[in-house]
This record gives C-alpha cells, sequence and structure tokens, in this order.
C-alpha cells in the first residue's frame, strides 16, 4: 500500500484528533532534527581532532627542522664524498653480517649521482633487505643520505651496524616512522 492510500485510509482518525497529530509529527521532527545535530556535531567533533593532531605533528616536524637548521654546517665536504673515503671492504662485509640477520624494509633517499646513497642502497640490498630508492626534496647536499623504516625492531639491527662500522647518524622518530640522516664518517 502507497504512502497516499494509508493517508487517505486514515484520515479519518486525524481529522478527529488534529492537535494530538501536530503534536506528534513536531516530537518527530523534533527528535529527527536533534539526533541529525548530534550525528553531524560529533562528525564536525572527529575532523576537529584530526585536524588537531596533524598541527601537533606538522609543529613538532617544524621544531625539528628548525633545530636541524640552526646546527652549524662543516664547510669542507663530507670525508664519504671522495671515492677513496667509503668503507672498506672489511666494513661492508661488517655490515651485511649484521644488517642480513633480520632483514626487512627500507627507503633510501638519495641523490642518483652520490656514490655514498649508491653505497648505502647496495649494502642493504645485499643484505636482503627490500630497498626502495627514492630523491630527496632539497638537494642541498649529494652525500646527505637518510633512511626511512616502519618497524621499530629494525631500529636496533641498523644502529648496531652503524654504530660498530663508525658511522655517524641522526635518528629521528615520529609516529610509528624512524628516520635516520647518516653523517659524515669519523676518522678511524
Amino acid at each position: 500500500m502507497g504512502l497516499w492510500a494509508h493517508i487517505k485510509e486514515e484520515w479519518a482518525t486525524v481529522s478527529v484528533a488534529p492537535v494530538s497529530f501536530i503534536g506528534l509529527l513536531v516530537l518527530g521532527l523534533g527528535t529527527g532534527f536533534f539526533a541529525g545535530h548530534s550525528w553531524r556535531g560529533q562528525e564536525v567533533a572527529n575532523h576537529q581532532s584530526r585536524a588537531d593532531s596533524v598541527q601537533t605533528e606538522n609543529a613538532a616536524l617544524r621544531s625539528e627542522l628548525e633545530r636541524l637548521r640552526s646546527t652549524p654546517v662543516a664547510a669542507e665536504p663530507a670525508p664519504h664524498a671522495s671515492e677513496s673515503d667509503q668503507l672498506t671492504s672489511e666494513e661492508i662485509e661488517q655490515l651485511r653480517g649484521l644488517l642480513s640477520r633480520k632483514p626487512s624494509f627500507i627507503e633510501v633517499t638519495g641523490l642518483p649521482r652520490s656514490t655514498w646513497a649508491q653505497e648505502v642502497t647496495n649494502l642493504f640490498s645485499r643484505s636482503g633487505w627490500k630497498v626502495e630508492k627514492s630523491l630527496p626534496v632539497f638537494a642541498s647536499n649529494e652525500d646527505v643520505v637518510t633512511l626511512k623504516w616502519t618497524d621499530a625492531a629494525d631500529t636496533g639491527t641498523i644502529t648496531e651496524a652503524f654504530d660498530k662500522a663508525g658511522i655517524r647518524y641522526d635518528l629521528i622518530q615520529a609516529d610509528g616512522s624512524h628516520l635516520m640522516t647518516l653523517l659524515a664518517r669519523e676518522a678511524p
């Protein structure tokens, strides 16, 4: 039965008690409006909460960026910039042994022409890691290599390997990701 047929059939009841009908109609519309308004208010609160968390994360990243920008940069090129200062074959074997214990996924960010970025990429891939290469957003120094991974268990493996090889790094952990910028090698 259609809506109009139902109204026609019940019209006699409605016309006898118009105040009750209008009262129920207003009550039903008011309840619907209140429920819809509450639902929409919750949606707005959820979006505002997400926006606040993104703003907090952005503020933390901006302060970290400012801290990194204020760090003085040496005028001389990094020691690993020339062919003669790359990792020795013994260091490569030591790093491969440590990194191959628990291979995982890592993203290596560096310029394609950088021998340091190529060497780090080869080191991880030959150690059994799944390596994804990407270009840096700002190409200020071709010898800057950044590593990114998400598995917290990999942090110990990577830091142990680079600590034992004497490779300095700056480690940042934020929002489930781990970023490591490889710095100039320490002199032996």
